[in-house]
Protein backbone atom coordinates (compact mmCIF):
# COMPACT_ATOMS: atom_id res chain seq x y z
CA UNK A 1 0.00 0.00 0.00
CA UNK A 2 1.10 3.64 -1.15
CA UNK A 3 2.02 5.66 1.88
CA UNK A 4 -1.12 7.27 2.66
CA UNK A 5 -2.01 8.18 -1.53
CA UNK A 6 -5.72 8.73 -1.66
CA UNK A 7 -7.82 9.21 -4.94
CA UNK A 8 -9.13 12.55 -4.51
CA UNK A 9 -12.79 11.61 -5.84
CA UNK A 10 -13.12 8.60 -3.53
CA UNK A 11 -12.77 7.18 0.28
CA UNK A 12 -10.33 4.80 -0.46
CA UNK A 13 -7.33 4.36 -2.80
CA UNK A 14 -7.14 0.64 -3.84
CA UNK A 15 -3.12 0.82 -4.28
CA UNK A 16 -1.40 -2.67 -5.37
CA UNK A 17 -0.64 -4.76 -3.20
CA UNK A 18 3.20 -5.14 -5.35
CA UNK A 19 3.87 -1.76 -3.32
CA UNK A 20 3.98 -3.41 -0.07
CA UNK A 21 7.52 -4.79 -0.50
CA UNK A 22 9.23 -7.32 1.54
CA UNK A 23 11.81 -5.86 4.43
CA UNK A 24 14.59 -7.89 2.83
CA UNK A 25 13.85 -5.98 -0.69
CA UNK A 26 14.03 -2.62 -0.11
CA UNK A 27 14.49 -0.16 2.60
CA UNK A 28 15.95 3.22 3.62
CA UNK A 29 19.25 2.03 5.18
CA UNK A 30 21.21 3.26 2.31
CA UNK A 31 20.33 6.73 2.57
CA UNK A 32 23.54 8.71 3.07
CA UNK A 33 22.95 9.75 6.94
CA UNK A 34 23.52 13.88 7.28
CA UNK A 35 22.62 16.86 8.80
CA UNK A 36 18.73 16.94 8.65
CA UNK A 37 18.43 19.87 7.52
CA UNK A 38 17.93 23.68 9.06
CA UNK A 39 20.65 24.78 6.19
CA UNK A 40 19.67 28.47 4.10
CA UNK A 41 20.09 29.76 1.16
CA UNK A 42 21.33 32.83 0.69
CA UNK A 43 20.19 32.87 -3.09
CA UNK A 44 17.81 35.29 -2.48
CA UNK A 45 15.43 37.27 0.48
CA UNK A 46 12.27 34.75 0.99
CA UNK A 47 9.13 36.59 1.64
CA UNK A 48 6.89 36.06 4.49
CA UNK A 49 3.64 36.30 3.07
CA UNK A 50 1.37 33.25 2.25
CA UNK A 51 0.74 31.71 -0.91
CA UNK A 52 -3.11 31.87 -2.11
CA UNK A 53 -4.74 28.42 -3.32
CA UNK A 54 -3.94 29.57 -7.10
CA UNK A 55 -0.19 30.34 -6.27
CA UNK A 56 0.22 26.96 -4.30
CA UNK A 57 -0.99 24.98 -7.45
CA UNK A 58 1.30 26.94 -9.58
CA UNK A 59 4.03 25.99 -7.49
CA UNK A 60 3.10 22.49 -7.94
CA UNK A 61 5.70 20.37 -10.14
CA UNK A 62 4.81 19.29 -13.81
CA UNK A 63 5.51 16.13 -15.58
CA UNK A 64 8.19 18.05 -17.72
CA UNK A 65 10.44 18.94 -14.04
CA UNK A 66 10.77 15.28 -13.67
CA UNK A 67 13.25 12.57 -15.53
CA UNK A 68 11.48 10.91 -18.52
CA UNK A 69 8.67 8.22 -17.75
CA UNK A 70 7.58 10.19 -14.34
CA UNK A 71 3.42 11.26 -14.75
CA UNK A 72 1.28 12.87 -12.56
CA UNK A 73 -1.70 11.13 -11.41
CA UNK A 74 -4.64 13.98 -11.31
CA UNK A 75 -6.75 11.77 -9.03
CA UNK A 76 -4.23 11.54 -6.49
CA UNK A 77 -3.73 13.18 -3.40
CA UNK A 78 -1.27 12.63 -0.37
CA UNK A 79 -3.64 13.24 2.40
CA UNK A 80 -5.07 10.09 3.68
CA UNK A 81 -6.38 11.56 6.64
CA UNK A 82 -9.87 11.75 5.80
CA UNK A 83 -10.13 9.23 3.34
CA UNK A 84 -8.43 5.99 4.86
CA UNK A 85 -8.89 3.53 7.18
CA UNK A 86 -7.61 3.67 10.23
CA UNK A 87 -5.46 0.24 9.25
CA UNK A 88 -4.23 2.54 6.15
CA UNK A 89 -2.74 5.88 8.33
CA UNK A 90 0.04 5.71 11.49
CA UNK A 91 -1.47 5.65 14.57
CA UNK A 92 -0.79 8.16 17.65
CA UNK A 93 3.17 7.97 18.64
CA UNK A 94 3.16 7.55 22.47
CA UNK A 95 5.91 10.37 22.23
CA UNK A 96 4.15 13.41 21.11
CA UNK A 97 7.39 14.67 20.14
CA UNK A 98 7.30 12.32 17.12
CA UNK A 99 3.72 13.31 15.92
CA UNK A 100 5.23 15.96 13.24
CA UNK A 101 6.43 12.52 11.69
CA UNK A 102 3.16 11.02 11.84
CA UNK A 103 1.61 14.14 10.53
CA UNK A 104 3.40 14.23 7.20
CA UNK A 105 3.15 10.80 6.47
CA UNK A 106 -0.52 11.00 6.91
CA UNK A 107 -1.04 14.25 5.44
CA UNK A 108 1.66 15.12 3.35
CA UNK A 109 2.41 18.54 5.40
CA UNK A 110 4.06 19.76 8.26
CA UNK A 111 0.60 21.11 10.44
CA UNK A 112 -3.38 21.11 9.40
CA UNK A 113 -4.23 24.25 10.25
CA UNK A 114 -3.29 25.86 6.86
CA UNK A 115 -4.35 29.25 4.63
CA UNK A 116 -3.66 27.56 1.09
CA UNK A 117 -2.58 23.81 -0.23
CA UNK A 118 -1.93 21.62 -3.47
CA UNK A 119 -0.90 18.36 -3.88
CA UNK A 120 0.36 16.27 -6.79
CA UNK A 121 1.46 12.33 -7.40
CA UNK A 122 3.52 11.23 -9.62
CA UNK A 123 4.26 7.58 -10.99
CA UNK A 124 6.27 5.56 -12.37
CA UNK A 125 6.05 1.58 -12.29
CA UNK A 126 5.28 0.84 -9.14
CA UNK A 127 7.60 4.21 -7.36
CA UNK A 128 6.02 7.76 -6.26
CA UNK A 129 7.22 10.83 -6.14
CA UNK A 130 4.60 13.43 -4.63
CA UNK A 131 4.40 16.97 -3.78
CA UNK A 132 2.57 19.10 -1.17
CA UNK A 133 2.36 23.13 -1.13
CA UNK A 134 1.29 24.60 1.78
CA UNK A 135 0.82 28.61 3.15
CA UNK A 136 0.62 29.60 6.94
CA UNK A 137 1.20 32.39 9.08
CA UNK A 138 4.93 33.19 9.19
CA UNK A 139 4.94 31.89 12.76
CA UNK A 140 3.11 29.10 12.07
CA UNK A 141 5.43 27.95 9.63
CA UNK A 142 8.56 28.72 11.84
CA UNK A 143 6.90 26.65 14.86
CA UNK A 144 5.70 23.59 12.62
CA UNK A 145 9.72 23.35 11.03
CA UNK A 146 11.31 23.96 14.49
CA UNK A 147 8.57 20.82 15.77
CA UNK A 148 9.85 18.57 12.60
CA UNK A 149 13.66 19.23 13.47
CA UNK A 150 13.02 18.10 16.83
CA UNK A 151 11.03 15.29 16.09
CA UNK A 152 13.52 14.00 13.14
CA UNK A 153 16.39 14.60 15.95
CA UNK A 154 14.90 12.85 19.35
CA UNK A 155 12.75 9.93 17.41
CA UNK A 156 15.22 7.85 15.96
CA UNK A 157 13.02 4.80 16.30
CA UNK A 158 9.18 4.99 17.56
CA UNK A 159 6.00 2.42 18.07
CA UNK A 160 2.85 2.89 15.91
CA UNK A 161 0.07 1.08 14.70
CA UNK A 162 -0.09 0.74 10.68
CA UNK A 163 -1.71 -1.89 8.29
CA UNK A 164 -3.98 -3.10 10.88
CA UNK A 165 -1.04 -4.47 13.38
CA UNK A 166 1.74 -2.76 15.25
CA UNK A 167 4.52 -0.72 13.44
CA UNK A 168 8.35 0.10 14.42
CA UNK A 169 8.91 3.68 12.23
CA UNK A 170 12.72 4.60 11.86
CA UNK A 171 13.95 8.06 11.29
CA UNK A 172 17.24 8.61 9.72
CA UNK A 173 18.63 12.27 8.57
CA UNK A 174 19.13 12.25 4.41
CA UNK A 175 21.98 14.67 3.06
CA UNK A 176 19.74 17.35 0.92
CA UNK A 177 20.70 20.59 -1.02
CA UNK A 178 19.93 23.60 1.04
CA UNK A 179 16.78 25.90 -0.03
CA UNK A 180 14.86 28.85 1.40
CA UNK A 181 15.08 29.46 5.18
CA UNK A 182 15.55 26.15 6.06
CA UNK A 183 15.75 23.02 4.44
CA UNK A 184 15.32 19.27 6.30
CA UNK A 185 16.08 15.67 4.45
CA UNK A 186 15.40 12.50 6.35
CA UNK A 187 13.81 9.53 5.65
CA UNK A 188 11.00 7.06 7.41
CA UNK A 189 10.54 3.11 6.91
CA UNK A 190 7.77 1.98 8.23
CA UNK A 191 7.97 -1.79 9.50
CA UNK A 192 4.70 -4.16 9.77
CA UNK A 193 2.86 -7.08 9.75
CA UNK A 194 5.15 -10.41 7.80
CA UNK A 195 8.18 -8.72 6.86
CA UNK A 196 6.14 -5.75 5.37
CA UNK A 197 8.13 -2.37 4.79
CA UNK A 198 6.92 1.56 3.64
CA UNK A 199 9.93 3.56 2.81
CA UNK A 200 9.38 7.22 2.17
CA UNK A 201 12.03 10.31 1.55
CA UNK A 202 11.40 13.00 2.43
CA UNK A 203 12.91 17.11 1.44
CA UNK A 204 10.85 19.59 3.37
CA UNK A 205 11.39 23.55 2.85
CA UNK A 206 10.21 26.58 4.08
CA UNK A 207 10.51 29.89 2.87
CA UNK A 208 8.86 32.32 5.13
CA UNK A 209 5.43 31.85 5.57
CA UNK A 210 5.61 28.59 3.15
CA UNK A 211 6.38 24.87 2.56
CA UNK A 212 6.88 22.72 0.28
CA UNK A 213 7.17 18.92 0.90
CA UNK A 214 8.64 16.20 -1.67
CA UNK A 215 8.38 12.88 -0.86
CA UNK A 216 9.75 9.88 -2.72
CA UNK A 217 8.54 6.98 -1.86
CA UNK A 218 10.59 3.90 -3.76
CA UNK A 219 9.32 0.16 -3.98
CA UNK A 220 12.12 -1.66 -6.31
CA UNK A 221 13.91 1.49 -7.63
CA UNK A 222 14.56 4.20 -5.55
CA UNK A 223 14.21 7.12 -7.80
CA UNK A 224 16.30 8.90 -6.31
CA UNK A 225 17.57 11.07 -9.50
CA UNK A 226 13.81 11.96 -9.62
CA UNK A 227 14.18 13.31 -5.75
CA UNK A 228 16.94 15.40 -5.98
CA UNK A 229 15.30 16.94 -9.36
CA UNK A 230 12.51 17.20 -8.18
CA UNK A 231 12.99 19.06 -4.91
CA UNK A 232 15.20 21.53 -6.24
CA UNK A 233 12.23 22.38 -8.57
CA UNK A 234 9.86 22.15 -6.14
CA UNK A 235 11.94 24.71 -4.03
CA UNK A 236 12.84 27.05 -6.79
CA UNK A 237 9.05 27.42 -7.56
CA UNK A 238 8.38 28.11 -3.76
CA UNK A 239 11.19 30.78 -3.29
CA UNK A 240 10.27 34.16 -4.53
CA UNK A 241 12.95 36.83 -4.98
Amino acid sequence: MYNGIRRAAAAVFAASALALVAACGSGASDAKDANPGGETSAASEPTSEPLSSREAEKALLADSDLPTGWKRDPELVIDGSEQAAPEDLLAKPADATCQPLVDLFNTGRIDADYKANAQAVFLKGESMISQDVSAYSPDQAERAMTALGKAIDECGTFDSKFGGGKAKVTTKTLEVEGFGDETYGFSLKVEYGDDMVVDVEYGVVRDGANTTNVQNNWVDDRGIEAFEKGLAKAAENLVRD
